[in-house]
């Protein structure tokens, strides 16, 4: 997969939904849609995505991947590798700052100093012709802006981030901004073949697992049906998320996991 054509925007509705109508109209594998804002930006399970202008990433990249439907959400945990090695890497080629990291949340967030800096929302739709689409939207907070009063506490940026451990000299600009689309978007190539290849996530397991903000952690599994907690025990070959409950070892394709605070509660 080659990023083949960019289409990018100062403020647009939903890179999601712009990404859903290139393709149902026959867009190639690696068009990428990207914009400064959006005005109606989407979270997983309906929730909105703040997305407020300025230099920060909201993008969604349209795949045609040749697999079993079944194999879509391995995609997103893919992309929230990817995420979290260009971040990563973009911390210390700017900032010479190691020792921040960004952890996984499974499946679709990514944290930094224990507060939430990306979501990805992966679907899965038809084109004019019938053929099936994947469309993976990321949303990267890169800069210090206000947040709604619900997620206030919970979500961060890059730029507080690296005020925070005390980085000197911290700037967010245009450069920053399109060398972590790079990074990301090459990351992700890469993963991406492999697992065309593969089409399971053995390899990426480990670093995947080492990643997860709650491995060997008490988790609660916020099932529609009946939640339960346990102990985090990482991933399978397959994306599931291993949870030990002392009863059972249960394997949770889907759904909100939240990871027990230091007061007991779950965040």
């Amino acid at each position: 997969m080659e990023i083949c054509k960019i289409y990018e925007y100062e403020t647009i509705d939903s890179t999601n939904d712009e990404a859903v109508r290139l393709a149902e109209t026959g867009a190639r594998e690696g068009t990428l849609v990207i914009s400064k804002e959006q005005l109606n930006g989407h979270g997983r399970l309906g929730r909105t995505w703040h997305s407020p202008g300025g230099e920060n990433i909201y993008m969604t990249l349209i795949l045609r991947p040749e697999i079993p439907p079944e194999k879509v959400s391995m995609i997103t945990l893919l992309m929230g590798l990817a995420v979290s090695r260009g971040i990563d890497r973009i911390i210390k080629e700017e900032w010479d700052c190691e020792y921040l990291q960004t952890r996984i949340k499974w499946p679709n967030d990514l944290l930094i100093n224990g507060k939430k800096i990306c979501g990805i929302l992966t679907g899965m739709k038809q084109d004019f012709i019938g053929k099936t689409f994947v469309y993976v939207g990321v949303g990267i907070n890169l800069t210090e802006m206000e947040y709604p009063e619900e997620i206030r506490s919970k979500a961060t940026s890059l730029e507080s981030a690296l005020k925070v451990v005390g980085c000197k000299k911290v700037t967010i600009n245009e450069d920053i901004r399109r060398g972590l689309i790079k990074a990301v978007t090459s990351e992700f190539k890469d993963l991406y073949q492999e697992f065309l290849k593969e089409q399971k996530l053995e390899f990426i397991k480990s670093e995947y697992n080492n990643k997860l903000i709650n491995l060997n952690e008490m988790v609660r599994v916020n099932d529609p049906h009946e939640p339960y907690e346990g102990i985090c025990s990482g991933i399978t070959n397959y994306g599931e998320l291993m949870v030990e409950t002392g009863e059972y070892l249960k394997l949770v394709m889907s759904g909100e996991v939240s990871v027990r605070a230091s007061d007991g509660s779950y965040v």
